[in-house]
C-alpha cells in the first residue's frame, strides 16, 4: 500500500487560547486538509492509469494526531515504487485485458503476448511512477493550510 501519514503535533501556535478544543479544532482540520489531499491524490494519478482502479482507490483517515492518506489498491505499492528485476511473474491472466486494450491484440493471441509481457516484467522489473512521493510537499501544505484555517476561525482569526 502506498501511504503517507502527517503528523499534527506541531500545529500547537494556539494552544493556549483554546485550551480543551485545540485538539478537536486541529482534527476538524486535518479532516478537511484529508479531503483535499485525496482529491490532489486522485488529479496526480489520473492520467498515469488504464481503468481508474488506482485513481478511485485513494483515501484519507484521521486516527490519533495523525492523519494519513493512502491508496487501497492491492497494487499501489507496485505502481508507487515499481518492481525489481528477478522476480515472479506477474500473474499472466491479469495481464490479458490490458493487453486486449492497450495492444490491440485479438483474442487468439492475448495469452500469448502477456506471457510475453509478464516474462519481461519480471525479467527486467518496472519503474516506480512515485506519484505520492512526488506529491509529499503538496499534501503537507494542504493539510497545514486546512489546520491553521481550522485553528484561526476558532480563535476568531479570519
Amino acid at each position: 500500500m502506498a501511504t503517507r501519514t502527517i503528523n499534527l503535533k506541531a500545529a500547537t501556535e494556539h494552544y493556549r487560547t483554546l485550551g480543551a478544543r485545540f485538539w478537536p479544532t486541529v482534527m476538524i482540520g486535518a479532516k478537511a486538509g484529508g479531503e483535499r489531499a485525496r482529491a490532489h491524490m486522485v488529479e496526480a494519478s489520473r492520467e498515469a492509469f488504464d481503468r481508474g482502479g488506482y485513481t478511485r482507490a485513494w483515501k484519507a483517515s484521521v486516527e490519533g494526531r495523525s492523519l494519513t492518506v493512502y491508496n487501497q489498491a492491492p497494487y499501489a505499492a507496485v505502481i508507487e515504487h515499481g518492481r525489481k528485476p528477478g522476480g515472479r511473474m506477474p500473474p499472466v491472466k491479469a495481464l490479458i485485458p490490458w493487453v486486449r486494450r492497450k495492444l490491440g491484440v485479438g483474442d487468439a493471441e492475448a495469452k500469448s503476448v502477456a506471457f510475453l509481457v509478464a516474462r519481461k516484467i519480471a525479467r527486467e522489473g518496472t519503474p516506480g511512477k512515485k506519484i505520492l512521493e512526488r506529491s509529499e510537499d503538496t499534501l503537507v501544505e494542504l493539510v497545514r493550510a486546512e489546520v491553521v484555517d481550522a485553528v484561526r476561525r476558532a480563535v476568531g482569526i479570519r
